[in-house]
C-alpha cells in the first residue's frame, strides 16, 4: 500500500487480471476475492489516468486520501457548509481561537457531524442570531433546530449564561424554518413561565404571527404584582381568548345563550384557538390538562417539548409533558442550583427530590453547555467559577468593562463586601428576642434586619435607584427574616417620599429568587451563635452548596453579605468564601 505505483504498472496488472494470468509466486484467489480485486484495480487505474501527474510522487494511501478530501470539498456547496465553518466567523473575540474547536467537540460527544441547512427564507434569521448570540448559544440553537431531530437532549447553563435567551432563539428558529411544527414550553413555576412568555412575545416579530398561547392565568406566584409591566401578557391567556370570543359571539347573536350552549361554545373555541397556536406555554402541572388532552385527541401533535428550569422539579413532575408524546424532549437547567423542595425527609432520602436532569447528568448523559456569563462582574463570578463550575465559566467582554458598574463609578463604595455582625453587638437584642431567634419553623435576626434596612435607606438618600436606574434585591434563606425585613422597611422608610425607589426593591427568600437577578444584592445570613450548643455547629440552610450558589450568583454589580463571619467559618464552603471578601465590621 505504501509503495510507488505508476499508471503503467496499474494498467499491466489490470491486463494480467483480465487474461487470467498470475505472476510467478502469486497465490490464486477465491472467485469473490478475485472480483473484489478486479473492481479495486479498475478504480485505481481510472483515478491514475485522471491524475497521472500526481501518482509518481505520492503513495497509494496518500493519493486516495487526497482524492477523498477533494470529493468532499466539491460536494459541500456554500449553502450546505457545516455549522462549524459558519460559526468560525462569529466566534467571540474574547474566546481564544485555539480553544474553540476543542470545546465544540467536547460539549456534544454523542452526536456525529450535524449540519443545519438553512433555507433562503431563514438565512436572514440565522444572520441575526449570529450577531445576537455567542458561539456556545449559537451551537445549541443550530444543534437543536435540525430537521428530523428526535430524542432527549440536555442543555446546562450556569447563572447568567442566557438559558432563557437560548430557549427563545430555538423557538424563533423552529417557528421561522418549519411552519408545520408546534412547540410546548413548560416550567415548574408560573413566574418562570411568565418570564419565558414575555421574552417570546418581545423577541418574535408580530409579522411571523406565531400565535403564542399561555395555559393558565398570568400572574400566578405574584408575577404581575411584582412586575406590573407584565399585565399585557394576560391577552395571551387561553381562557381570556376564549372569553373574548364568546363575548363577541353573544353580542352578534340575536338570542341569549343557555348554559349548555355556553359550555359547548367554550369547548369549541378552545379547540380552534389551540389548533391555530404554534407555541404553547404552561407550567408542568397544566401541560397535560383536559384542554391539552382534548386538543391532542383531534389528531394534532406537539412534537417538540422544552422544559426550562428542569432541575427545580421532581422526576415525576418533569415526566408530565411526555403525555403529549413528543419526538424531541429538551431539558434546560443547571444541576448546581437548587433542586425541588421536598419536606418529607424519608421521601427525600429515597431520592424523590432528584430531578430527571440531575439523574441523567449523574449517569454521564451527554449535554450541551453554555459557558459565557453576562450577569456578574468578575469579582462576583470568581467564587462560583472556581469553586462550583471548575473554572469553566467565561466572563463576557461587557461585564469586564469599567462602565458595567455604573452605580459606583464616582464613589468608593465596594461592590463586593461582607458586613460582619459581631456577636457582642447582638447581646443588646438578646433581651428582646435573642441573638438569632426562632420563629415557628424559621429563623430571624433583628440586628441583621436593622442593618439591611439602614443600607437600603442610605442608598435611597445618596444613590436613588429611580434616578440612576438600578434594582435592589434583598434575599435571605429564611422566610421569617424576609417578613422581618419587610416590616422594618415599612416602619423606618417613608413610603410617600421614596415611593418610586421602593418599587425597585424586591425582598424574597433565596429559593424564590432563583432565576432572578438584581443590580445590587443584599444577603442576610441570619444564623449567628445560638444558646443551643447543638445549633452552634450549623449554619443552617446556607450549608447547602446549591442554595449558596444561587444566593451568591444573583447580583450584577454589587454583592453585600450581612452575617457573623466567626460563625459562618465553621462551614468549609464559607471558610473559602470569606477569605476573598472586603470585610466591614458593623
Amino acid at each position: 500500500m505504501g509503495g510507488i505505483c505508476s499508471p503503467h504498472r496499474l494498467r499491466k496488472a489490470l491486463q494480467e487480471e483480465k487474461e487470467g494470468q498470475h505472476p510467478a509466486g502469486a497465490r490464486r484467489l477465491h472467485p469473490s476475492r478475485h472480483k473484489q480485486r478486479q473492481t479495486r484495480m479498475y478504480r485505481l487505474s481510472q483515478s491514475a489516468r485522471a491524475a497521472p501527474y500526481r501518482v509518481r510522487d505520492r503513495s497509494l494511501l496518500a493519493r486516495r486520501l487526497h482524492e477523498l478530501l477533494q470529493r468532499v470539498h466539491r460536494r459541500l456547496q456554500p449553502s450546505e457548509k457545516p455549522v462549524a465553518i459558519a460559526m468560525g466567523h462569529a466566534i467571540n473575540a474574547e474566546i481564544p481561537a485555539n480553544r474553540v474547536q476543542t470545546q465544540q467537540n467536547a460539549r456534544f460527544p454523542h452526536r456525529s457531524r450535524t449540519f443545519l441547512r438553512f433555507s433562503h427564507s431563514s438565512q436572514t434569521l440565522y444572520d441575526a442570531l449570529r450577531r445576537q448570540l455567542n458561539v456556545f448559544q449559537l451551537e445549541v440553537v443550530t444543534a437543536l433546530s435540525r430537521p428530523g431531530l428526535s430524542g432527549v437532549y440536555l442543555v446546562e447553563g450556569p447563572p447568567g449564561t442566557g438559558k432563557t435567551t437560548t430557549i427563545v432563539s430555538i423557538v424563533q428558529t423552529i417557528v421561522a424554518t418549519y411552519p408545520h411544527l408546534r412547540i410546548l414550553i413548560a416550567a415548574p413555576s408560573n413566574a418562570a413561565v411568565d418570564t419565558l412568555l414575555e421574552k417570546l412575545v418581545i423577541s418574535i416579530p408580530s409579522t411571523q404571527n406565531p400565535n403564542v398561547i399561555r395555559l393558565g392565568r398570568v400572574g400566578g406566584d405574584a408575577s404581575v404584582k411584582d412586575h406590573p409591566e407584565r399585565a399585557f401578557l394576560q391577552k395571551y391567556e387561553l381562557d381570556g381568548m376564549v372569553d373574548r370570543q364568546i363575548k363577541k359571539f353573544r353580542s352578534d347573536a340575536a338570542n341569549r345563550l343557555s348554559t349548555e350552549t355556553d359550555g359547548y361554545l367554550r369547548k369549541k373555541f378552545e379547540q380552534s384557538t389551540l389548533m391555530n397556536a404554534r407555541v404553547i406555554v404552561s407550567t408542568l402541572a397544566t401541560s397535560s390538562n383536559t384542554q391539552v388532552t382534548s386538543f391532542l385527541s383531534q389528531g394534532t401533535q406537539l412534537p417538540i417539548v422544552i422544559v426550562d428550569e428542569a432541575t427545580q422539579c421532581t422526576e415525576p413532575h418533569c415526566l408530565i409533558p411526555l403525555c403529549v408524546k413528543p419526538s424531541l424532549f429538551i431539558l434546560v437547567g443547571d444541576s448546581h442550583q437548587l433542586a425541588a423542595t421536598i419536606l418529607n425527609p424519608t421521601i427525600k432520602r429515597l431520592g424523590y427530590g432528584k430531578s430527571l436532569f440531575e439523574r441523567l447528568v449523574l449517569n454521564k448523559f451527554p449535554r450541551l453547555s453554555l459557558r459565557i456569563q453576562f450577569r456578574m462582574t468578575p469579582s462576583i463570578s470568581l467564587w462560583p467559577n472556581q469553586y462550583v463550575y471548575q473554572s469553566q465559566l467565561i466572563d463576557s467582554k461587557r461585564v469586564r468593562q469599567p462602565s458595567f458598574c455604573y452605580i459606583f463609578q464616582n464613589s468608593s463604595v465596594p461592590s463586593y463586601a461582607f458586613l460582619d455582625v459581631p456577636e457582642v453587638l447582638l447581646f443588646e437584642f438578646d433581651a428582646i428576642q435573642g441573638i438569632c431567634a426562632k420563629h415557628r419553623s424559621s429563623f430571624h435576626n433583628l440586628r441583621e434586619a436593622e442593618i439591611v434596612v439602614d443600607l437600603i435607606h442610605r442608598l435611597f438618600l445618596q444613590l436613588p435607584p429611580s434616578t440612576i436606574g438600578y434594582s435592589i434585591g434583598v434575599i435571605s434563606p429564611y422566610t421569617a427574616q424576609v417578613h422581618q425585613i419587610r416590616n422594618r422597611m415599612n416602619s423606618v422608610i417613608d413610603c410617600a417620599q421614596f415611593e418610586k425607589d421602593l418599587k425597585l426593591v424586591k425582598i424574597s427568600s433565596v429559593d424564590a429568587f432563583q432565576g432572578g437577578e438584581s443590580d445590587i444584592i443584599i444577603l442576610s445570613c441570619v444564623r449567628s451563635t445560638l444558646k443551643d450548643a447543638q445549633a452552634i455547629k450549623s449554619v443552617g440552610f446556607l450549608s447547602n452548596l446549591q442554595r449558596l450558589n444561587v444566593a451568591l450568583t444573583r447580583a450584577k454589580q454589587a454583592l453585600w453579605i450581612v452575617g457573623n463571619a466567626q460563625h459562618l467559618q465553621i462551614n468549609f464552603h464559607w471558610k473559602w468564601r470569606l477569605g476573598r471578601f472586603f470585610s466591614v465590621e458593623c
